[in-house]
């Protein structure tokens, strides 16, 4: 009876999700959930989360307009559309307002994105996944006030001029174009201390010769709980492998992450190996042992990390990934 009610369970949960999040990557699939929102009440209801992905073949925008007016519970909006022109985003967006939208992601051009997130001031969660045709601090995302917004990705040169905010809980960084692997980390720390003391998730990219790196994350965001660190490529292709690197002192990288009070995940990820073998298993756990525990003044402090991933390229030809992972306890390799 147990067993019988638990499967019960299990398949209405399998139907709860199917209800509320779809997946469409077709231009069929987009016109079978049309017809059945447009005769069907419950599901224009039910449907909670919609993502559409289309990296070959576009949908149409008439059908896609028409799909978006019937989802008046929407919360969860991800549109992946790169064939789609500024005047196919204008069309789609144009009087469409979500009043339940909590989550959006979309690779529409900025100004068309800003126009629409104007009447969504609501919103929680922004990615934006295209790159920024203006120069570095003239994005009109960044004059847009958003006093519910939690959670930002997008293009760096665009996400660190965002205006003061308070509520920032989560911040991401991503390189689309040179402007934005080119852009200064002294900038980017000072955005980061705008919302010192809400953020608790950061992923940002870095240059090898950005000196202290750990030590000025620290200072400027002390209460993170995930950091995540991923090497710009075109950094690493302009660095010689004989300037000094962060990570060639294991025992400062060590000390600077014990200094974090709230952190439980760290993950980097570099093209220059972290050791002097690579893919010598006694060097990486050693080093992230290491990582794993620091020392402040003179006394060794064990850290509370649930989660450490190194992640590298063995070789820039190659680009063989390597992953060492600590998840509770237990190390992992993956070659």
């Amino acid at each position: 009876m147990v067993t019988l009610r638990s499967e019960v369970h299990q398949a209405a949960m399998q139907a709860s999700h199917q209800l509320h999040m779809r997946f469409i990557t077709s231009q069929t699939a987009l016109e079978e959930l049309t017809f059945i929102m447009r005769h069907n009440l419950g599901v224009q209801k039910g449907l909670n989360g919609l993502y559409l992905t289309f990296h070959k073949a576009s949908p149409v925008v008439k059908t896609l307009r028409e799909l978006l007016f019937y989802t008046t519970k929407l919360e969860d909006l991800r549109l992946q559309i790169p064939g789609y022109s500024r005047t196919h985003w204008i069309h789609l967006f144009a009087n469409l307002h979500l009043s339940c939208l909590k989550l959006l992601q979309a690779s529409a051009p900025h100004e068309v994105l800003a126009e629409f997130l104007q009447h969504h001031d609501h919103i929680e969660v922004i990615d934006v996944t295209s790159s920024c045709d203006h120069k570095p601090g003239h994005c009109v995302l960044t004059s847009l006030a958003l006093p519910n917004l939690v959670d930002l990705t997008g293009p760096t040169s665009c996400v660190a001029n965002i205006p003061d905010h308070h509520a920032i809980q989560g911040m991401t960084f991503t390189c689309h174009a040179i402007a934005d692997e080119e852009y200064s980390f002294r900038h980017l720390i000072m955005t980061v201390r705008r919302v010192r003391n809400t953020l608790t998730h950061l992923t940002l990219g870095f240059n090898p010769m950005n000196r202290n790196l750990l030590h000025h994350i620290q200072t400027s965001a002390p209460w993170l709980r995930e950091l995540s660190l991923y090497e710009t490529t075109q950094s690493s292709l302009r660095c010689s492998l004989s300037f000094p690197q962060p990570w060639n002192d294991a025992s400062t990288w060590a000390n600077d992450i014990s200094s974090f009070q709230d952190l439980r995940s760290l993950q980097l990820t570099t093209h220059i190996s972290l050791v002097r073998r690579k893919g010598d298993p006694p060097e990486e756990l050693a080093l992230a042992f290491q990582w794993m525990s620091g020392e402040r003044n003179g006394r060794r402090v064990e850290q509370t990390i649930t989660r450490l991933s190194l992640r590298y390229l063995k070789g820039l030809i190659d680009e063989t990934k390597a992953t060492l992972d600590f998840v509770n306890g237990w190390w992992f390799k993956v070659m």
